[in-house]
């Protein structure tokens, strides 16, 4: 099948169910103001019941988006990053020696320079041993991608690199920010249930104080359990929903992170062993029944209703497959280690690296001076192959070849300094230096 065709097919039905959302919301705003309506009139015998709805539908729009709005906020201030570190994640430091965590490393900048985006903050999940990564986000600029340990050792480069491209899919279609209002949402359905009970507490106090007949006791009861009824319905209702809008999202991701590799079969192949360990592919994080949504595949296997079934899914992206899972293997990768980029210095270890550690006159760093002339150093290697920038439909497989090339003309020292903040800047300036010690001695004056 096309695989733009599959992303129209993910989209179209994700709009239906955002409707039908919609509408379950608004039965849920009409039935609270209608027992809101007979509770009043009850207790005021008004003569017109009914001017209770002016009274009702603000209220219950204020309740139900008030409490939504809340969540939203606390999740979406807390960025990716506090999804990640709840589920035991450590950032990965993209400087690291490691031959898994290096590679993982790479990936993750290839598939963001092929795809036009930022390069997001990756966590590593050192004690899941299962298969399995997420995205979490409101924004490109604060999301995240979190692997597990078991990722990174069971999986092959390019099947890796399928898994990856998923998730950056995931924050490319806005999926994060989509997921997360939805759960707001649903803690505002939730929040009905938990005034229910409030209202019986309350009538349960009120009744122990008086043992004559109470009307308003009465109605206390009456509207609590009515809240309560509505509350935990409209949330089953409203998370039955969330399950099928992630499960379009999920078809989606895989559409799209294909449109990223041009390699389905590599998706496919992590699907499919996935489905290889079976139960021994199961979360172990606290928090990871809540957030099973957004990972790869279901936390637990055995909750699948957020994640459309693996067969399904790799017969998409492999139509040949034969209905059997692989058996994962694990992956050696050896450590790559640099014994100049392992010593230590007072400026985060690169200071020896020119023999040396210190500033210029004007306090100027000396590595700064190293990457100027990195750069023009660079200017002698070969001009490296021109192409065609990704179009709105996405990079091709020549572009992920390219962002690979373009990383591996990068000297080493001078790539690990330009991974932090500090490099980064300094990398600026020593473009601005001149080569001509003369210029260059007046510059730093």
């Amino acid at each position: 099948m096309d695989f733009f065709q599959q992303q129209d097919q993910a989209k179209a039905n994700t709009t239906k169910l955002y409707v039908l959302l919609g509408l379950a919301v608004i039965a849920i705003t009409a039935l609270v103001s209608l027992v809101v309506v007979v509770a009043v009139g009850t207790a005021t015998n008004p003569e017109n019941p009914l001017e209770a709805l002016f009274y009702s539908v603000p209220l219950s729009i204020l309740g139900i988006g008030g409490a939504s709005a809340l969540k939203t906020s606390q999740i979406r201030n807390g960025g990716g990053s506090y999804v990640a570190l709840s589920l035991g994640g450590r950032q990965l430091d993209f400087t690291t020696q490691d031959g898994h965590e290096k590679q993982l490393a790479n990936i993750v900048e290839e598939v963001a320079i092929a795809a036009g985006m930022p390069v997001p903050n990756v966590y590593v999940l050192d004690n899941e041993s299962g298969i399995n990564a997420f995205a979490a986000g409101w924004t490109p600029e604060n999301s995240v991608i979190g692997v597990t340990r078991g990722a990174m050792t069971h999986l092959s480069r390019n099947e890796l690199q399928g898994v990856i491209a998923h998730e950056f899919a995931h924050i490319y279609n806005g999926d994060t920010k989509v997921k997360t209002k939805i759960i707001g949402l649903i803690f505002g359905i939730l929040v009905l249930a938990f005034l229910g009970r409030l209202f019986l507490n309350q009538a349960r106090f009120g009744r122990l104080r008086s043992r004559e007949r109470n009307d308003g006791v009465i109605i206390l009861i009456a509207l609590g359990v009515a809240l309560l009824v509505i509350g935990y319905v409209g949330s089953w209702f409203a998370r039955r929903i969330q399950a099928a809008v992630s499960r379009q999202r999920e078809y989606l991701a895989d559409a799209s992170g294909v449109q990223f590799t041009r390699d389905p079969e590599s998706l496919g192949r992590a699907l499919s062993k996935i489905g290889g360990l079976g139960e021994h592919n199961r979360m172990n994080a606290a928090h990871s029944v809540e957030t099973n949504h957004l990972f790869f595949s279901p936390a637990d296997l055995r909750s699948t209703s957020s994640h459309p079934p693996l067969s399904k899914r790799i017969k998409r992206l492999i139509p040949s497959w034969n209905g059997e899972f692989l058996a994962p293997r694990t992956q050696e990768r050896a450590a790559q280690t640099d014994p100049q980029t392992t010593q230590q210095g007072p400026l985060g270890g690169f200071g020896p690296l020119l023999g040396g550690a210190g500033t210029l006159p004007g306090g100027i760093p000396s590595e700064v001076l190293m990457l100027g002339s990195a750069a023009a150093d660079s200017a002698t290697m070969p001009a490296p192959t021109k192409y065609d920038a990704p179009t709105l439909e996405g990079p091709t497989e020549a572009h992920m070849k390219q962002a690979q090339r373009l990383i591996a003309e990068i000297p080493a020292q001078t790539a690990n300094m330009l991974r932090t903040g500090y490099g980064a800047a300094a990398a600026v300036i020593g473009l601005l230096l001149s080569n001509d010690a003369a210029t260059q001695e007046k510059q730093v004056a």
